[in-house]
């Protein structure tokens, strides 16, 4: 996720909307107009990375009777990334930016969330077929 500069100018803007040759607009119609007198005629939506929010939930293994902690991550700095990539066994490159990192960790724990529920289902099919065979 790229930064652009007009967030470090306009650091509580929110999004800004981006044509095909690099203007940048902070209403959508506005760029959808302009784009109308390009070649191509893409406007792309660029949300403003320091507002968006991002929440990993983490599950202990010493203590599975809470519901686990909700951190932002977002806020991190990179070691603090790091660190805690290396806490929850997921795959890091260091030499991401920290909003790639944020976007790394979410998509890994978004997949172990989704694997759980399939190895779970796998598990009731196979204790059900045991039952039924006995």
């Amino acid at each position: 996720m790229k930064k652009h500069n007009i967030f470090k100018t306009n650091p509580h803007l929110k999004e800004v909307h981006s044509t095909s040759d690099g203007e940048l607009f902070y209403n959508e119609n506005d760029a959808k107009m302009h784009a109308k007198t390009l070649d191509d005629k893409k406007v792309e939506l660029i949300v403003n990375p320091d507002l968006l929010e991002v929440t990993a939930e983490i599950v202990s293994e010493e203590d599975e009777e809470t519901d686990g902690k909700v951190i932002d991550i977002s806020k991190f700095k990179k070691d603090q990334l790091i660190q805690f990539a290396k806490d929850n066994n997921l795959e890091l490159d260091p030499k991401l930016t920290n909003a790639q990192m944020v976007d790394s960790i979410e998509a890994q724990l978004l997949n172990e969330t989704e694997g759980v529920g399939e190895v779970e289902e796998v598990e009731e099919a196979e204790n059900d077929n045991l039952e039924n065979q006995e």
